[in-house]
């Protein structure tokens, strides 16, 4: 289960964002006064975990494609004409080719 947050504006993302990286800078520098890791391993490890957290923040799952059952027909029968090839219906009709020959097989089928 992916953990989402919810933020109302750009800013509140950004203010989040920039709490996380001071903890983070918090830490390292922490670590660093240990003088186990040079000045470049420092920034290095602050820019890559910038990175992460932004591309975390920034992640969002598209949601599942439900196509009506007009549509699975309408795709499975301009497929079976034979006018165009998979791909070009693919690309056409926004839907992956194996799709499409599933759509083709249940319109053969009568199952659909």
């Amino acid at each position: 289960m992916q953990k989402s947050n919810n933020f109302n504006s750009q800013l509140e993302l950004k203010s989040h964002i920039e709490l996380k990286i001071e903890k983070i800078t918090s830490s390292i520098i922490q670590i660093n006064s240990l003088n186990l890791l040079s000045k470049f391993a420092t920034l290095y490890l602050v820019r890559l975990q910038v990175y992460i957290i932004i591309k975390r923040e920034q992640k969002t799952r598209r949601k599942r494609r439900n196509h009506s059952p007009a549509f699975k027909a309408k795709v499975a029968l301009v497929a079976l004409k034979g006018d165009r090839t998979l791909v070009q219906l693919a690309f056409g009709y926004n839907v992956h080719s194996s799709i499409i020959r599933y759509y083709m097989t249940q319109k053969l089928l009568g199952m659909r």
